[in-house]
């Protein structure tokens, strides 16, 4: 990463920009409690809770053609890959609405802790996958199904990250390939879920026919995942897993180390979510809500390309509020503490005085403090509100 694109995702980082987002998830999940952090690892998961997000993913915000790639695909014209902030402020708005998503109408803890099949790493790992591949198309989809606003953020997130990950002049086969090894064959299962995958999120890539290592399970198990990812119940939806898991257990591996970590992050940068593995000290418990979805985030019911949709409108609002946003963020950023002296000649009898000097110092404001404040405010501010209600209600005479 070039160090002007550091310096604006240092600054994009700040407690201004993190409550902004911590503020829309609680509105759009209607859960108050909800807590969101920053990080930068590569990827972007919920708890059912506290959401993680992870704002330069892939460093998306930075690849300029990559961008420009996703604005002729969505044809938005040339307002996201203009500033690294827009395309910051796009990418992070989208994990986020994805995993406040998840929290509505996913399930926590999912159904994997109390599957019979989940008898070994592998086999948890294997569920885990598949349960990501079908919730993050099921998520996408509710998006665009029950939101008139959304999918703006979820395609430009999905095909953005695609088009970062890809080589040019290739196709996505190239770009979930691991480029720092030796080529070689991929395992049956690694090559089936990314096969899977890129048909059921990436139905914009023309991919090859399967190989004759797993054509036969791509044939099983294509229209459960279709139809799993359209399921509007929970646990109906866990059903689907559970029959693909079965129809493909014969090309399962017999240890986790068979398995090549960073290509799946690469396919499913959202794999902790639906992993059986503690992301938390605590331990959430959510039941999701049904929906009912009318189609998908780029194709109908039926798997058929969308027509494009004209987003103009809700862009130009967008690049008005991230401007606001980012000038408000730089003033508090780069406010500095503010000394004032006061000379004692300035007050009454200044006689007396004279020879005093008064120094008055602002200092910069801390906003790692800003919680503790706000706690103190709510806290006490309704006893404050009573005593202030008393006084004027029982005035001394």
């Amino acid at each position: 990463m070039k160090r002007n694109d550091k310096k604006i995702l240092q600054l994009f980082q700040c407690d201004f920009n993190r409550n902004i987002e911590e503020t829309f998830a609680q509105v759009l999940t209607e859960n108050e409690l909800i807590r969101l952090f920053f990080i930068n690892e590569n990827q972007a998961f919920t708890d059912g809770r506290n959401i993680v997000v992870d704002p330069a993913i892939g460093e998306v915000f930075a690849n300029k053609e990559a961008l420009i790639r996703a604005e002729d695909f969505m044809q938005i014209g040339r307002n996201i890959s203009c500033s690294p902030w827009h395309a910051l402020r796009m990418i992070t708005r989208g994990q986020n609405i994805h995993e406040c998503l998840h929290i509505i109408y996913s399930d926590f803890p999912n159904g994997i802790k109390t599957d019979p099949r989940a008898i070994s790493k592998i086999r948890i790992k294997t569920l885990s996958l598949i349960s990501n591949i079908i919730e993050d198309a099921f998520i996408e989809a509710v998006g665009c199904s029950i939101y008139d606003n959304l999918e703006l953020y979820l395609a430009f997130e999905r095909v953005a990250v695609l088009f970062s990950n890809t080589i040019f002049d290739g196709t996505i086969e190239r770009a979930l390939k691991n480029e720092t090894t030796e080529a070689r064959e991929p395992l049956p299962l690694i090559e089936y879920l990314s096969y899977m995958a890129t048909f059921l999120l990436y139905p914009m890539v023309m991919q090859s026919s399967p190989s004759d290592n797993i054509i036969d399970y791509v044939n099983k198990t294509k229209q459960l995942f279709l139809d799993g990812s359209a399921c509007g119940e929970p646990k109906a939806r866990y059903n689907y897993i559970q029959q693909i898991f079965d129809a493909i257990e014969q090309i399962i591996p017999e240890s986790t180390n068979e398995l090549d970590d960073e290509l799946i992050t690469k396919i499913l940068p959202g794999y902790k979510t639906h992993s059986d593995c503690d992301n938390t000290i605590g331990t959430f418990v959510n039941t999701g809500n049904n929906v009912n979805i009318t189609r998908r985030l780029f194709t109908d019911l039926k798997n058929n390309d969308l027509p494009k949709r004209d987003f103009g409108k809700q862009i130009n609002a967008l690049i008005s509020e991230y401007i606001n946003e980012k000038n408000a963020a730089i003033k508090i950023v780069s406010a500095k503490p503010i000394v004032i002296e006061w000379n004692g000649a300035q007050f009454d009898c200044a006689a007396v005085h004279k020879n005093i000097k008064l120094i008055e110092t602002k200092p910069k404001p801390n906003l790692n403090l800003r919680r503790a404040y706000q706690n103190i405010y709510n806290k006490y501010h309704i006893n404050m509100l009573t005593s202030r209600i008393i006084t004027t209600q029982n005035p001394k005479i």
